[in-house]
């Protein structure tokens, strides 16, 4: 079980890009969550197993048909116990 924080970049506000995301997560069993960044980039935890979070990157990636990513700023980060679902803030 990990838990990792991840920075996503390019056109990924407004096009419904966070509630792909949840659900996306919610297919894979995954918590944690989401929200967009002043900056335009969507902020997002994600805590599983490894390679569940590695096939959800990957699907992330593919994105919505709407939205376009460019990078995604990956870092692992300590778990949090009592998480038990993935929400969009």
């Amino acid at each position: 079980m990990i838990r990792i924080h991840a920075i996503i970049h390019g056109r990924v506000q407004a096009v419904g890009f966070r509630y792909f995301a949840y659900h996306l997560a919610k297919q894979y069993e995954l918590t944690g969550w989401v929200k967009n960044l002043y900056d335009g980039t969507v902020e997002m935890e994600i805590q599983g197993d490894s390679k569940t979070i590695e096939t959800f990157l990957t699907a992330l990636r593919k994105g919505n048909g709407f939205s376009s990513i460019s990078a995604i700023d990956v870092d692992q980060i300590q778990l949090l116990e009592r998480e038990r679902k993935f929400v969009i803030l």
